[in-house]
């Protein structure tokens, strides 16, 4: 019987042991439920136009990156958006990019989320091998 490690802890998992695939990763039940929560409600997707009531009355754009920042927490709102979408907090590493290249377009639609700024790198230079811009 072929066996297939855990995405996660690498422990080995017979076909019927597999919990879930996540693209094209095979985890064990103990891993996914760790990794992946359930989320206690729906996700939230946000459009600009909502987000531009929240802009006017909670945030401010930072001069020194260009990016919208909230006035109380300092927490920039791309990553906030992105928070809600996953229903959990970013972890350190993990990186949110605006597809569009627009800083201050934080509709949600225009996130991506990559598990590291390696990972974030390389997207763009796929990317510029495709299109020639980066």
């Amino acid at each position: 019987m072929v066996k297939v490690p855990c995405g996660n802890c690498h422990k080995n998992l017979r076909p019927s042991k597999i919990y879930k695939k996540i693209q094209a990763k095979p985890y064990c039940k103990d891993c996914y439920n760790k990794l992946f929560p359930p989320k206690l409600s729906e996700p939230k997707y946000y459009t600009n136009k909502e987000l531009e009531k929240i802009y006017e009355e909670k945030c401010y754009i930072d001069k020194k990156t260009g990016y919208y920042k909230f006035k109380a927490t300092k927490k920039f709102v791309h990553k906030w958006v992105m928070e809600e979408m996953m229903g959990r907090k970013l972890r350190n590493q993990e990186v949110v990019h605006h597809l569009n290249g627009n800083k201050l377009d934080n509709c949600s639609s225009n996130l991506m989320l990559f598990k590291n700024q390696t990972e974030h790198f390389f997207w763009h230079v796929e990317q510029r091998n495709k299109s020639g811009v980066w």
